[in-house]
């Protein structure tokens, strides 16, 4: 089990002991605000940190509009979370060395694993979307088009409803 995973499970236990028979846990400022932070990191969705949390979801959202400090831990997870993509696209924009890679061979009959440097050019798309971001004034892909009448006042539309054409019968006179 990873050292997340542990504090988060240390955490629930926590909460759990302060739970009495059967009813849902009571909030508490301290422990609460710090697994929905943990848990938010981990990738779940509401639904699946009430589950977590062993509260329902309509408890979790009553949570959020109650509790300033559970409000405030789900903004900030989000903030982080934001940051970490941010960074992640930053360094896919400009390309990156992965001193983590491995290659697993086998040799022998035993796999032998041998570590070495990855390389990862930079990533156009990621470079159009980081400056757009960031330059938008620059590098914006939308067209803004302004319509505006005399003097840059609103503009004016008039409006007329003509009467449509009545088209003459044609006559059968032979000419």
């Amino acid at each position: 089990m990873g050292r997340k995973r542990e504090k988060i499970e240390t955490i629930k236990q926590e909460i759990k002991g302060k739970s009495t028979a059967g009813r849902p846990t009571d909030y508490d400022e301290k422990l609460h605000p710090l697994l929905l932070k943990a848990l938010m990191i981990q990738g779940k969705n509401n639904m699946e940190i009430a589950e977590e949390m062993d509260i329902s979801e309509k408890t979790f959202y009553n949570w959020i509009n109650e509790h300033e400090g559970f409000l405030q831990a789900k903004k900030q997870a989000k903030d982080l979370m934001n940051d970490i993509v941010e960074l992640n696209l930053y360094k896919r924009a400009n390309g990156y060395s992965n001193n983590k890679a491995v290659k697993i061979f086998q040799f022998q009959g035993e796999p032998v694993v041998i570590p070495y440097t990855e390389f990862l050019p930079p990533d156009v798309s990621a470079i159009s979307k980081w400056l757009a971001a960031n330059k938008p004034e620059v590098y914006n892909e939308k067209t803004v088009m302004e319509l505006t009448g005399k003097d840059g006042q609103p503009p004016v539309f008039q409006v007329q409803f003509v009467e449509p054409e009545k088209k003459e019968e044609k006559q059968n006179d032979g000419t």
